[in-house]
């Protein structure tokens, strides 16, 4: 868990806000990948663990990072409910967003229901804040849902930026308003570590690296969804249902 990963991760965690990226990361399997590192927490730096819970619930909340846990779906559902226990609170919000996304898939909510989730919930709601308890109620209620659709979502890939992870109509006011910001917003102030990884002599870096080596690929991407920038907007009533980053969730909410 060095100062190399932790900032690839964060760096991927906020490259997780943009559609056309979480769509390449679902596709490069990093879903498994974060499912593997999230199965020893307490081996993880508290910056580690936020950034990759959070990163895999934004991969999580679209249709195809859903169908991909439904590959894994018992080792998802472990570790999830692993994590829901955990002394790092500030996971909670991503966990809760997490399990409340992928119950959405019927073979997932017979696979839940199969190892007892529900009594694994509850006794969070015995432990938990009030807002806690909220979120895990409706995290209940979406477990408890009827099988409406087939056990495989369609690609949402051509749809507009909004997603539909409430595919059974649970809608509870959530009002999370559209935050996707400028650029220079993204990179949140607490990924300004000491700068220890520094380059070879000759080696390209910062700037001038990514203008020699990347300009064209940035700039031939195709259309690219613009939006203004916004504050995140969070009631805490139901688990979160949009991309967010650690950073911004925590100065975004009041």
């Amino acid at each position: 868990d060095v100062i190399t990963r932790e900032n690839v991760l964060g760096a991927l965690q906020k490259f997780s806000l943009r559609r056309p990226l979480q769509t390449a990361m679902i596709r490069d399997g990093l879903i498994f990948w974060l499912i593997d590192l999230l199965k020893d927490p307490d081996c993880l730096s508290d910056y580690t663990l936020e950034y990759s819970v959070a990163l895999l619930m934004n991969l999580c909340l679209r249709s195809a990072g859903k169908n991909m846990c439904a590959k894994v779906a018992g080792l998802m559902l472990k570790v999830l409910s692993d994590l829901l226990g955990h002394e790092n609170h500030e996971i909670q919000p991503y966990v809760n967003g997490a399990l409340y996304s992928i119950l959405s898939i019927p073979s997932i909510r017979e696979e839940a229901r199969a190892m007892g989730m529900e009594d694994i919930l509850r006794c969070f709601i015995k432990e938990g804040n009030a807002e806690m308890i909220r979120q895990i109620e409706f995290i209940i209620k979406q477990l408890n849902s009827e099988d409406l659709l087939d056990g495989v979502l369609e690609s949402d890939d051509d749809e507009d930026e909004d997603d539909e992870t409430g595919s059974h109509g649970v809608q509870a006011g959530l009002e999370l308003c559209n935050y996707l910001k400028e650029d220079h917003d993204i990179m949140e102030a607490d990924l300004d570590k000491d700068e220890l990884i520094q380059p070879q002599l000759g080696e390209l870096s910062g700037e001038k690296l990514l203008t020699t080596e990347y300009l064209g690929i940035m700039t031939n991407t195709g259309k690219a969804r613009r939006k203004g920038p916004a504050s995140v907007q969070w009631s805490g009533d139901e688990p979160l249902r949009r991309p967010v980053t650690p950073g911004g969730h925590r100065t975004g909410c009041p």
